[in-house]
């Protein structure tokens, strides 16, 4: 009996090992560190209270403005009317929500547009961005790298101005009123008519150059 359970048994332990490997091969990702004006990163940090996605784009551009510069790394911005300033679509996690349904739910509230109707991307990168004097804030960051032209998030861009409206849970959502694809440099900055664009006025910037720094391969 043992001879015939041994067999078995290896195949056990090889499935095993390559499903250990390719987890730790995740977590290394996952668990890239880096810092940038004293904040770091990490994956797992306590605390993870806010999600939002960085999505990026080398073609999708700005419907309205068809002088603007075609083929530069460009990532969606919002609007946040409650701050006067511009961000990534994100928000803070409510009891009982995943990380990954908040990015979601507040991807659509802010960009009027459901994740689920954009094409299917792979997720490119996932990490923790320490926010916040105490270190103790945590913000996870979903960031997309896409090839295709994003038609319903152009059509959203192309209402600006007016309130977007998210019927996820039968109310509507006012605090964002445009959304901006702007031209970002490989360090995580912001080009210079962008910068103009959105006159200097952008939501926890670093946490753009931190995600650069981890993740260069993506700011390409």
């Amino acid at each position: 009996m043992n001879s015939k359970q041994h067999p078995k048994q290896r195949s056990q332990q090889r499935s095993q090992q390559r499903s250990q490997q390719r987890s730790q091969q995740r977590s290394q990702q996952r668990h890239a560190t880096a810092a940038v004006g004293g904040k770091g990163v990490a994956v797992g940090g306590k605390g993870v209270n806010s999600a939002g996605i960085v999505l990026l784009s080398k073609v999708n551009v700005n419907p309205f403005n068809a002088n603007e510069q075609p083929g530069l790394l460009r990532v969606l911005m919002v609007y946040d009317k409650t701050r006067s300033k511009w961000t990534i679509p994100a928000g803070k996690r409510d009891k009982g929500w995943s990380e990954w349904a908040t990015a979601k739910k507040e991807f659509a509230e802010e960009t009027g547009v459901r994740w689920g109707v954009l094409p299917d991307m792979l997720l490119s990168a996932e990490l923790d961005v320490s926010i916040g004097e105490s270190g103790k804030h945590y913000f996870r960051a979903y960031v997309f790298r896409t090839d295709e032209r994003l038609r319903a998030i152009e059509n959203s861009i192309g209402r600006k101005g007016k309130r977007l409206t998210y019927q996820g849970s039968g109310t509507s959502h006012y605090e964002t009123s445009h959304l901006y694809w702007a031209a970002i440099n490989p360090d995580g900055t912001f080009d210079n008519e962008s910068s103009k664009r959105m006159n200097g006025r952008v939501f926890l910037p670093e946490t753009l150059m931190i995600v650069a720094k981890a993740f260069p391969v993506l700011f390409q």
